[in-house]
């Protein structure tokens, strides 16, 4: 049964506590899933590792406590990704009450998180048709390099340039401005 619903749950869920405080029969996921389902508060009463598995993206137990992380198809704002955690309450006696349940509203992040994917996608796709040859160089070598760098290299197929390949190409540069003949030249 709901006890508490507060501000913030009724701004995420679009329901109001005098909707759901006192539901029971699992009616705390509607405003969330539309429809009655476990959530993580009854999970961390009475565990269902196949049901966990299968509609959260991540859950992780510690002791009396769950951390999740799952997304809600049924709120107001169309879509939600919320991290949970949820502990166990026992009275004086040691025995288990209910347990206090908290969300934190992570869609931001998430939208942010996809957007930077797709700016890096994006990124590397105008860098592998750009005609200037790219290369990141990192402590533990080379991390990156555009398909124009490959060619410029002399590098077939996939193969992954090497700082030894990268430095043959300066090497050959600067021995054909000594020479004044042009880079390439002999």
């Amino acid at each position: 049964e709901v006890v508490l619903w507060n501000k913030a749950m009724a701004e995420l869920s679009g329901w109001q506590a005098s909707q759901i405080i006192g539901q029971g029969d699992r009616m705390n996921a509607v405003p969330f899933y539309g429809e009655k389902r476990l959530t993580v508060p009854h999970l961390i009463l009475q565990p269902n590792p196949a049901f966990e598995k299968r509609h959260y993206m991540k859950f992780r137990r510690e002791g009396d406590v769950v951390h999740a992380l799952t997304f809600l198809p049924t709120v107001p704002q169309d879509v939600a990704y919320v991290s949970c955690k949820t502990q166990r309450l026992y009275d004086r006696n040691g025995v288990l009450h209910s347990a206090i349940h908290s969300l934190h509203d992570l869609t931001k992040l998430r939208q942010m998180e996809m957007d930077l994917h797709k700016l890096r996608f994006i990124g590397r796709l105008m860098n592998d048709l750009s005609e200037t040859a790219l290369v990141l160089v990192t402590k533990e070598g080379i991390s990156y390099h555009n398909d124009k760098a490959a060619e410029i290299l002399g590098l077939g197929g996939y193969k992954k340039p090497t700082l030894q390949d990268l430095l043959a190409v300066v090497d050959k540069a600067a021995n054909a401005r000594r020479c004044g003949c042009g880079f390439g030249g002999t």
